[in-house]
């Protein structure tokens, strides 16, 4: 072979060897983003598969969302068991069954808070105040207070239905109202229902009782009923006594309690011309408890 071609072939094999070298560097170059891009997209699976997965220890899920965060993140899951409260008055949810509220947004319910009236007559009825502040002024404010004790509580936004009906006529507004009970109990279907007895002396609270147990046994659902009591009247306990039961509340009877203080409108001094709270520290020892209890139906 001539020293030509023997040069010739040198080049040749020279340029075999990079071009060679090229496409090895092309196809792991290919292969190492393909990887990359498998692994992204398995973060984002076992990412997505954690944030609906139930049962994450609540410490870590606190440390990565904060605590505030804890309960909506719970809340994500689609097909969480649903439980409603019902509240003649915004406040009588947390008094009644408040430390149970956060205990079952805390084990993964879907908790939905239904208050009946805005209780905006509270000032006008009890100590005869009409201005400063005014009905439609004590509405919005103690929308305001039940908005921020849910919140406490571990209760979506979301899930909090204000009916506005006028604070101590529901007796007249029956049919307005199992209407728009039927139709959120319908939607809701839940496992569980809290609301007050029908023997409480307050008129709105026997009628709020009244008109679930009607939308029950209309939409023939049987979810697990219990009432809570806020004003109870005599011989109702002995009358239903068989039939109480107790719920533990003793990890989140502070939680409750916080939750309690968010109504200032009622628990304190509120306005210049009242003399005392609408509800007194007498009143309120009462649901300073570690537990609470239910007639159960």
């Amino acid at each position: 072979m001539s020293k030509k071609a023997k040069k010739g072939l040198s080049k040749s094999s020279l340029s075999a060897f990079m071009m060679r070298l090229a496409r090895l560097f092309f196809f792991e170059t290919k292969l190492s983003r393909r990887n990359s891009q498998f692994l992204n997209k398995e973060r984002q699976v076992t990412f997505s598969s954690t944030e609906n997965n139930t049962t994450v220890p609540e410490d870590d899920t606190a440390t990565i969302f904060g605590q505030a965060s804890f309960h909506n993140f719970r809340g994500s899951v689609g097909t969480k068991k649903k439980i409603v409260v019902f509240a003649p008055h915004p406040d009588d949810e947390t008094l009644g069954c408040g430390g149970t509220i956060a205990k079952k947004t805390n084990e993964g319910y879907d908790v939905h808070i239904v208050y009946m009236t805005n209780g905006e007559n509270s000032h006008q009825e009890i100590l005869g105040i009409v201005l400063n502040p005014s009905p439609q002024e004590v509405s919005r404010i103690r929308q305001a207070e039940a908005e921020r004790a849910a919140k406490l509580l571990g209760v979506n936004h979301g899930n909090l239905i204000f009916l506005n009906f006028e604070d101590g006529t529901l007796e007249k507004a029956t049919e307005p109202a199992r209407e728009r009970v039927l139709n959120i109990l319908e939607k809701l279907q839940p496992i569980e229902i809290y609301y007050p007895g029908e023997t409480e002396l307050h008129g709105d609270h026997r009628f709020t009782s009244i008109i679930v147990k009607d939308s029950i046994n209309m939409l023939r659902i049987k979810p697990k009923l219990y009432k809570y009591i806020i004003w109870p009247s005599k011989g109702q306990n002995k009358k239903e006594l068989k039939n109480e039961v107790v719920s533990d509340i003793l990890k989140f009877a502070h939680t409750k309690q916080f939750a309690i203080q968010e109504y200032k409108s009622q628990t304190t001094i509120f306005s210049r011309t009242q003399r005392r709270p609408i509800l007194s520290n007498r009143f309120l020892k009462k649901f300073q408890r570690n537990s609470e209890k239910f007639i159960v139906e």
